[in-house]
């Protein structure tokens, strides 16, 4: 195990840029003994404008103040995906954005405490008709082939996205055809992955809905027919201001909780 490995992390749905519920969440995250934040997409990077500016400086502000060691973060859909595309990764493959905040590529795979990460941010938009494009909206948003293809695979133990996989029981909001078709291309890819790497955790946000469900596959092994499993949680939003929008992870052993209730919603490592 690295030294610098997060032992406890707090997990955190769509943040929008909101400076204040960031704050709130680092001070959460040093109540619940978390030494990281890792944060489920929509963070906020719109470093185009003076207030995306001043989020990440708030952003390295409380995280400092809480003692957290670092705010990592997938890309959500409403991101500067122009702006993070030039951005130059660290050694390690995860981009320093500020001081305490690393962003996390698509198709990025890292380890923490020896438990397998990977991360596929990126949905589709299905506000996209009333944004400006290149201000508000860019098309780079949506998961692509080549960003499964990227992340390979080699098994994990948790991917990390904003979107969910298909099949998941979302509350959305009837939206024109051809934006359905779009949004549900970007679930079917993380559904792909999943099956590709057998994750025994998936994260994700963006539907601004708290909801816990076992998806289930079959797999073909030796001309034998056997059933994969994978504990999927979605985690709500900043409009939420509750423990809804929030979660723990132990790395050891593996352990995904929340505050609905005083025992863990999930033992993924079981």
């Amino acid at each position: 195990m690295n030294a610098a490995d997060p032992k406890r992390i707090l997990l955190a749905g769509d943040v929008h840029g909101n400076s204040r519920w960031m704050g709130t969440l680092c001070k959460l995250a040093r109540r619940l003994g978390c030494d990281a934040i890792l944060q489920l997409g929509d963070f906020g990077y719109w470093p185009h404008t003076a207030d995306g500016l001043k989020f990440l400086s708030q952003v390295t502000l409380h995280a400092e103040r809480h003692g957290i060691d670092c705010v990592y973060w997938v890309d959500g859909n409403h991101e500067n995906h122009d702006a993070l595309a030039n951005l130059e990764p660290d050694e390690d493959g995860m981009v320093t954005i500020v001081d305490r905040c690393r962003y996390l590529p698509r198709g990025h795979r890292w380890q923490w405490a020896g438990v397998r990460f990977g991360a596929l941010g990126g949905a589709f938009s299905v506000d996209h008709a009333v944004r400006q494009e290149g201000t508000s909206w860019w098309r780079r948003e949506v998961l692509t082939d080549a960003d499964v293809e990227r992340l390979g695979q080699e098994p994990l133990d948790v991917l990390v996205t904003h979107d969910a996989p298909d099949g998941m029981p979302l509350r959305g909001f009837p939206i024109p055809q051809v934006d359905e078709i779009l949004s549900r291309e970007v679930r079917i890819r993380i559904l792909q992955a999943i099956h590709a790497t057998q994750p025994k955790l998936v994260v994700h946000g963006h539907w601004h809905h708290r909801y816990s469900h076992q998806l289930e596959w079959p797999e073909s092994v030796a001309d034998d027919l056997v059933w994969r499993t994978a504990q999927v949680e979605g985690l709500g939003a900043d409009i939420h201001q509750d423990n809804r929008a929030w979660a723990v992870l132990d790395l050891s052993p593996l352990c995904f909780s929340d505050a609905r209730d005083s025992t863990p919603a999930s033992r993924p490592g079981a």
